[in-house]
Formats: C-alpha cells, sequence, structure tokens
C-alpha cells in the first residue's frame, strides 16, 4: 500500500487512520504499537495521505468496520503475530501466495515486497510536460520513509494536498490500460 513496508501495514492500528483536513490518513508511529512492533528507522514515522485507489476499494470503510466491531487496537488482529510480536512475517507468506494465485504474478523474483520499487519507480519517473518530475526528491523519500538528503528537508511542513498529488502519481493497478 502506497510503498509502505510489509510491516509498517501489518502491525497499524486502527488509531492510526484518521482524517486530517479532509483526507484520509494513515500515520506510520510507534505510538499505537506493542513495544516490540516498532519502525525500520526514525525516518519511518510519518503521516500518509491514504491513495484513492484503497479508499474506493473501501479501505477505511473496513478500518471503520473493525472499530465498530471489536473496538480500537491492532487492524489485522487475525494475523496471528509472531515470536517477536509482530505481524510482518506471517502476513508475508499469505501474501505471496495471493501474489501468485490470485493476482497471477508467477514471477518468483517480484515477491509482495516488490511494491515499494514499483512505487519508487512512480514517484520518481513521472514527469511533467517539461519533463520535469512530478514529485520531488524529498518528497518521494518521505513516503518511502527514506533518511534525509540534507538538513534542508527536514525544514517546513508536507502538506497533504501535496502527498496526496504525490501519492497519486502511482497508478491503481486495478484498472486497466
Amino acid at each position: 500500500m502506497m510503498g509502505c513496508r510489509n510491516g509498517e501495514i501489518a502491525d497499524i492500528s486502527t488509531l492510526d487512520i484518521e482524517q486530517i483536513d479532509g483526507f484520509d490518513i494513515l500515520g506510520i508511529n510507534t505510538k499505537n504499537r506493542s513495544k516490540d512492533q516498532t519502525v525500520k528507522t526514525k525516518e519511518s514515522k510519518r503521516k500518509l495521505v491514504i491513495h484513492p485507489a484503497c479508499v474506493e476499494e473501501g479501505f477505511v470503510d473496513f478500518v471503520q468496520s473493525v472499530v465498530k466491531t471489536d473496538g480500537h487496537g491492532p487492524l489485522f488482529r487475525d494475523i496471528t503475530p509472531d515470536y517477536y510480536g509482530r505481524r510482518a512475517g506471517p502476513i508475508t507468506s499469505a501474501l505471496s501466495d495471493w501474489l501468485r494465485n490470485v493476482v497471477q504474478i508467477k514471477d518468483p523474483r517480484k515477491p509482495f515486497y516488490s511494491h515499494r520499487h514499483t512505487a519508487t519507480s512512480f514517484l520518481r519517473n513521472s514527469l511533467n510536460e517539461q519533463g520535469e518530475p512530478l514529485v520531488k526528491e524529498s518528497i518521494e523519500r518521505y513516503i518511502l520513509g527514506h533518511g534525509r538528503k540534507g538538513s534542508h528537508d527536514g525544514y517546513g511542513k508536507r502538506w497533504f494536498e501535496t502527498l496526496k498529488r504525490a501519492i497519486e502519481v502511482i497508478p491503481n493497478p486495478l484498472e486497466s490500460e
């Protein structure tokens, strides 16, 4: 989802999904996770606009149904955490099965994790009419949870409209071309 790491998604809480300034937001942080459920780096902590394709497929509605049925807590509570208290390992094999058997991507060199590379490619290579990148490198790194290149990237705030336009560069894989 939106170039996120498997663990960033697998361990999210219903409390990590919120609406801010009219945008559906996924907060990736450690606030609502157990002590064993960490994020990879400090740059991994971020707020992302949820891709419109995910909203259209019912992700936000799913979150609301989980809250209504079970209250707040882990979103994917049906996935039993591993020995280390994380859901990324158990979900990875299920996602791989889905990728191979439902989506029909059989190439073993394309695991589910390769969606991060695809998202990066769209963020990096989408150009405007003048041949300039549609997404600035600093926004690309923020969306993917990568470290800063320089101190300048730490200044200012990431506006959700900017993040929404950047995330929309990634096409909906469910729509045929």
